[in-house]
C-alpha cells in the first residue's frame, strides 16, 4: 500500500445561484479528473436556484408557472444548449421526473412578428404585423458546426450577409426595380470572399484586397440613395409608404443590410484584430452607426430594429415614451444581428416546455448533486473582504436564512404531473419556525434580514478561490471593501441596469378565438409593439405542464407580456411590486387588445376577463437587467480578469467577446470562469466554449 496522501482538493466557493454561478459549478465538476482536483460549494439565497431565471409553481392556482418575465432561448445560444446537453447526460440512469433531453425540453419557433406602426385612416394610427419566417437550416441547437469549403476564407460574416440579402431579393423576382443593380453590387463584392493563403495573424490591407473597397463603399452608398428614392418617409414616427408592403419591407431589409456591409468594410474587414474592431464600435450607438453608413430613416424607425431595443430593454431608466430614445452599443448589437439572423441553429427561437426553473434548473440541480457539488440554499451573502495587502479575497461573510426541522436535508421540489418543479414559495413545513417565517421572511429580497445564524468563510481554511456570480447592483452593498481596487470600483460604477415588469394572463378563450391576424391558432412571439409591454408571447403550449381543474373556466390559452419600467423615486414609490405591475397592465391592455385580440371586441376594453393573472415588477438589485449602452462595456471585467488573485466572476454582466444580457452570456461566463480556474493547474483542460467569433 502506498503511503502517499491523496492530493488536496482546491476549495471553490461560488456565490450566486443564477445561470452564471450554476454553469460555473457544473463545468468545474464535469469530469472525474476535475472532481478530484476541486471541491465546489455553491451558496444561493432563498429556496430555489435560478436568479432572474427562477420560476415557481402556484399550488392554489392550478400549479401555474410564474416567471420573472418572458424567457425564450435564442437559436444561437450554443453554450447554453451544450451545457444542458451535458447536464442531461450527467443525470442518474433511469431519471423520469425531469427533462432528460433537448427535444423534450424545448420546441422550435420559426416565426417572429414585428408590429409596424403606420398611418391608416382618419381614425389615427394602427399597428400592422410584419411576420418573418425563418427556414429550418438543419442544425440542432448547440451543435458544433463544421465549416464547409465555401465558408473558409476572409470576411465570412460579410459573405453570409450578402448571400442572405441576395436570396431575399431573388425571392421577389422582377418586381423589385433595383434587382439588377443590386446583383451588380454583390458581384463587385465577391472577390473579397475568395480564400487567401496568408497567416491568420497577417490581415489584408486595403491595397492588397482584390477589389477596391473604397469604390465598393461608394457604389453601395449610391445604391442607398436610390433605395430611399423608391422607399418611404417618416412623419412624426408614423410610417407612410409608396411601396406595396412586401417591396417596402424589402427596401428596409436591403438598406439595413447594406448599411452593415458599408460599416463592415470601413470599420472591421481590414482590421487585424476583429475583436478589437467590434469593441471599438461599442463607443457608438447602434442607430447612429447605421445612420453614418447611410441607412435610410425608414430603417432607423422600422419595427425589426425597434425589436432589438425591446429585446435588450435598452431604454435609459426604463423610460419608453420615446421609442427612439433607446441606447445600444454598436459593436455588441452588430454581433447580435449577425447571430440572430445568420447564426441560429434550427430555429431563431426555442420555447421551453415548462417553466425555466423546471426545464433548466431541475436537471442542473440533479447534475450538480451527481457531480458532488455542495449546493446550499437559504444562504445570503453579506460581505466580501479583501486581504490586508489588497491582492486576494480573504473572507466571505454569510447569513443562513433558515434551518430545517431536525436539520434534515431540504427538499426544494413539488411534483406536478410527474415533473419535479420549484414552488413559488418555500415549503414552510420543512423549516424551523416555518409558520412565523411565512409571515415575515422575504428570502429572495436583498433587504431581507431573516437570520438563523451568521458565519464567515476564511481563505486557506474554508476556501481557496471565489466565484462571484451576482450582478453589479447586488454586489455594490457587499463588496465596498473591494473598491480599494480601481478596476473593481470602475466596474461597479460603470454598470447600467434597468428594472423590468412582466405579467401573465390565463384566459378561458383559446388562442384561435382571439383573432390575431398571423397564425391565430398559434400566434408567433410578437414584439416592437406598444410600450411599455412591447413584447408578447402566446405561451399556451404550457397548459399541459400545469394542473388546472377541468371545467368551463379552465384556462384555454396563456399569454406573457414584458418590458422595462422606471425605477420608483422616493417621491413616488410604487404601492407594491405586484400592484404596480397590475396597474400598468390595466392601463396598457385597452390600447393593445384591439390589435392583438381583435375578435374579442364586445368583451370589454381589456378583452376577456382572465381566469388567473400573475403580475411582477423586478425591482430588487439582484433582479435588474444589465444594459449595454454605448461606452459602458469598457468598464466591465472579464470572468478571468483576476483583479484579485483568487477571484473569478460569472454572469451576463461580465466582459466577454460577445457581451449582452442573456442566458447565453451568463452561462458562457460561468464556463470561462470554470475554465480559467481549472487551467491554473492543468493547462489542457478545455470546455466547449463558443465565443461567437465572426
Amino acid at each position: 500500500m502506498s503511503g502517499k496522501k491523496p492530493p488536496t482538493r482546491k476549495r471553490v466557493v461560488i456565490l450566486g445561484g443564477g445561470c452564471g454561478g450554476v454553469a460555473a459549478a457544473f463545468w468545474l465538476s464535469s469530469t472525474p479528473e476535475l472532481r478530484e482536483r476541486f471541491h465546489v460549494t455553491l451558496y444561493s439565497r432563498g429556496w430555489r436556484l435560478g436568479g432572474k431565471g427562477a420560476s415557481g409553481r402556484k399550488a392554489d392556482a392550478g400549479q401555474r408557472i410564474e416567471e420573472h418575465g418572458l424567457h425564450i432561448w435564442l437559436g444561437f445560444y450554443n453554450n447554453a444548449f451544450r451545457t444542458m446537453q451535458a447536464a442531461f447526460a450527467a443525470l442518474p440512469p433511469g431519471t423520469t421526473d425531469t427533462f432528460t433531453n433537448i427535444a423534450d425540453a424545448f420546441s422550435p419557433e420559426r416565426s417572429v412578428v414585428f408590429m409596424e406602426k403606420r398611418a391608416s385612416n382618419k381614425d389615427g394610427s394602427t399597428y400592422l404585423p410584419w411576420a418573418v419566417p425563418f427556414p429550418d437550416n438543419g442544425l440542432q441547437p448547440g451543435q458544433i458546426r463544421a465549416n464547409t469549403a465555401e465558408e473558409h476564407g476572409p470576411h465570412q460574416a460579410l459573405r453570409k450577409l450578402v448571400r442572405a440579402l441576395t436570396n431575399h431579393v431573388e425571392s421577389h423576382g422582377a418586381a423589385f426595380p433595383l434587382a439588377e443593380e443590386f446583383a451588380r453590387l454583390t458581384a463587385m463584392l465577391e472577390p473579397l470572399f475568395k480564400p487567401i493563403h496568408v497567416s491568420p495573424k497577417n490581415a489584408q490591407t486595403l491595397d492588397q484586397v482584390p477589389v477596391a473597397a473604397a469604390d465598393a463603399q461608394s457604389e453601395l452608398q449610391h445604391f442607398q440613395v436610390k433605395l430611399a428614392e423608391h422607399g418611404k418617409h417618416a412623419e412624426a414616427g408614423i410610417m407612410k409608404w409608396s411601396f406595396p408592403d412586401d417591396l417596402r419591407r424589402l427596401s428596409i431589409v436591403l438598406s439595413w443590410g447594406i448599411a452593415i456591409i458599408i460599416g463592415y468594410l470601413r470599420d472591421i474587414a481590414f482590421v487585424r484584430d476583429k475583436q478589437k474592431a467590434y469593441d471599438a464600435l461599442n463607443a457608438l450607438e447602434f442607430r447612429a452607426w447605421l445612420k453614418q453608413n447611410y441607412a435610410s430613416d425608414e430603417v432607423l424607425h422600422c419595427a425589426p430594429l425597434q425589436a432589438l431595443y425591446d429585446l435588450a430593454f435598452a431604454y435609459p431608466n426604463g423610460e419608453t415614451q420615446d421609442p427612439m430614445s433607446g441606447a445600444l452599443a454598436a459593436g455588441v448589437t452588430l454581433r447580435l444581428c449577425e447571430e440572430l439572423v445568420l447564426g441560429y441553429h434550427g430555429a431563431p427561437l426555442w420555447m421551453m416546455n415548462a417553466g425555466m426553473g423546471d426545464t433548466i434548473f431541475t436537471p442542473l440541480w440533479d447534475a450538480l448533486q451527481a457531480q458532488g457539488v455542495d449546493v446550499k440554499l437559504f444562504h445570503a451573502m453579506e460581505e466580501v473582504t479583501p486581504s490586508s495587502d489588497g491582492k486576494s479575497i480573504a473572507q466571505v461573510r454569510l447569513r443562513k436564512q433558515a434551518t430545517t426541522i431536525d436539520d434534515k436535508p431540504y427538499d426544494p421540489f413539488v411534483l406536478v404531473k410527474g415533473l419535479r418543479c420549484w414552488p413559488s414559495e418555500p415549503d414552510w413545513g420543512q423549516l424551523h419556525n416555518g409558520d412565523i417565517l411565512k409571515k415575515t421572511a422575504h428570502f429572495e429580497r436583498t433587504d431581507d434580514t431573516t437570520c438563523a445564524r451568521r458565519f464567515h468563510l476564511t481563505l486557506g481554511q474554508d476556501f481557496d478561490a471565489v466565484i462571484l456570480a451576482m450582478p453589479p447592483e447586488a454586489l455594490k452593498p457587499v463588496t465596498s471593501g473591494l473598491r480599494m481596487n480601481a478596476r473593481w470600483s470602475c466596474m461597479l460604477d460603470g454598470s447600467v441596469s434597468v428594472a423590468t415588469q412582466a405579467f401573465q394572463l390565463w384566459l378561458d378563450v383559446p388562442s384561435k378565438s382571439l383573432g390575431f391576424p398571423v397564425d391565430p391558432d398559434h400566434p408567433p412571439p410578437t414584439t416592437a409593439f406598444i410600450e411599455p409591454f412591447a413584447t408578447w408571447a402566446d405561451m399556451s403550449h404550457l397548459l399541459p405542464a400545469e394542473d388546472w381543474p377541468a371545467g368551463p373556466t379552465s384556462p384555454q390559452s396563456i399569454h406573457y407580456f414584458c418590458g422595462p419600467v422606471p425605477l420608483p423615486s422616493n417621491k413616488n414609490p410604487p404601492p407594491n411590486e405586484e400592484a404596480w405591475a397590475e396597474a400598468d397592465a390595466n392601463r396598457w391592455l385597452p390600447l393593445a387588445v384591439p390589435t392583438i385580440w381583435p375578435a374579442t371586441r364586445g368583451m370589454g376594453p381589456s378583452g376577456p376577463t382572465p381566469v388567473s393573472g400573475f403580475f411582477r415588477t423586478n425591482l430588487d438589485p439582484s433582479e435588474l437587467y444589465v444594459q449595454a449602452p454605448p461606452g459602458s462595456l469598457a468598464a466591465r471585467l472579464a470572468p478571468d480578469s483576476m483583479v484579485f488573485d483568487n477571484l473569478y466572476l460569472a454572469g451576463d454582466w461580465t466582459l466577454l467577446p460577445f457581451s449582452g444580457g442573456s442566458v447565453e452570456m451568463a452561462i458562457g461566463s460561468g464556463m470561462v470562469a470554470a475554465q480559467a480556474l481549472a487551467r491554473t493547474e492543468l493547462p489542457e483542460t478545455s470546455f466547449p466554449i463558443d465565443h461567437h467569433d465572426s
